[in-house]
């Protein structure tokens, strides 16, 4: 299997959540750390238009948004998954990464601590506002701090009552799952940051069982970073030539009947919707090579290249349609 790459900036909770997976299962690989705002020119040089971070590359198959890239990982990957087996466990995991990235997202945003000097940097601020219509403020956060920790109760109260009956880990395994890493990445990211405020409302005597488990959790990642190999850090050139030289990491894929009406070798444009601006300023177009309920996947040739990467992503979240 070719080297992973993975794309992501220091400080993003979701590239955060990516390496803590890949640290539990021992899984070698590089980084091509990214500027925290666009543009990001070493995307240019793979002729990637995407906005969003993280994403991965296996050889020459580009991975976006972590729900496909756990789906991928756990198949690529089989030995030892993180993933639950049975259906009960698997549909509970699904809903704790659902309620995470949408709903317990919105709410810790606001406890951010406001001497971050990003939270002052103006080209971060309007960055995020175009994305996605948000103030970050220290002003702004300040605002919405209470409606903020109001709703963190109510996220740690789901917790505290399944982890109350004394169980290490959300589906009573033996080691930290996927559902873990669901759960938990956003309140480690959060809660580690310097100078964070832990409100009496939240802390450790009120919600005893899920600050245990989320020390757990903490230690758990740090064994397994200490554990692993060294990560290697790449320039844009170096992950370009990289993936370049690579192979493809999975055969191609079909275009299934769809209500689309798309069809196998279209030029398509792909890009995500749950952002302002991705529909507009970052539309990959490409050659459509794979179509499923799940899955959208399209080819494009690297800048200034002839070589052909093919580009993945979940249905969910994407929109793909004939290129005007």
């Amino acid at each position: 299997m070719p080297r992973i790459v993975l794309f992501s900036y220091p400080g993003s909770p979701w590239g955060a959540k990516v390496i803590s997976y890949l640290s539990l299962r021992g899984i070698e690989y590089s980084e091509c750390c990214q500027p925290m705002t666009w543009p990001r020119p070493d995307l240019q040089l793979l002729g990637i238009q995407y906005r969003r971070i993280p994403f991965i590359a296996i050889g020459k198959d580009i991975y976006y948004d972590s729900s496909l890239i756990f789906e991928k990982l756990e198949a690529l990957y089989p030995h030892q998954p993180l993933g639950a087996k049975e259906p009960s466990a698997m549909t509970l995991e699904k809903l704790m990464e659902k309620w995470a990235e949408g709903s317990l997202l919105n709410s810790v945003m606001y406890i951010l601590p406001k001497s971050l000097p990003f939270l002052t940097d103006s080209k971060f601020l309007a960055d995020r506002k175009e994305l996605w219509g948000m103030d970050f403020s220290p002003d702004a956060l300040e605002k919405g701090l209470s409606k903020s920790l109001v709703e963190i109760r109510g996220h740690f109260a789901i917790l505290e009552n399944l982890l109350g009956d004394g169980r290490q880990w959300l589906l009573d395994s033996k080691k930290p799952g996927l559902i873990d890493i669901h759960a938990a990445f956003l309140f480690d990211w959060i809660f580690n940051m310097p100078g964070v405020q832990i409100n009496e409302l939240i802390s450790a005597s009120a919600y005893p069982f899920t600050w245990r488990w989320l020390d757990r959790y903490r230690h758990a990642i740090a064994a397994s970073q200490k554990q692993g190999a060294a990560i290697t850090q790449l320039t844009g050139p170096e992950a370009t030539k990289l993936i370049l030289e690579s192979e493809f990491a999975e055969m191609a894929g079909t275009v299934m009947d769809d209500p689309t009406r798309l069809r196998e070798g279209q030029i398509v444009a792909l890009y995500r919707i749950d952002d302002l601006s991705s529909s507009v300023k970052h539309r990959d177009v490409g050659r459509l090579v794979g179509l499923t309920p799940h899955e959208t996947v399209i080819a494009i040739k690297a800048k200034a290249t002839d070589i052909e990467i093919r580009i993945h992503a979940p249905r969910s979240q994407f929109e793909v349609e004939v290129a005007s």
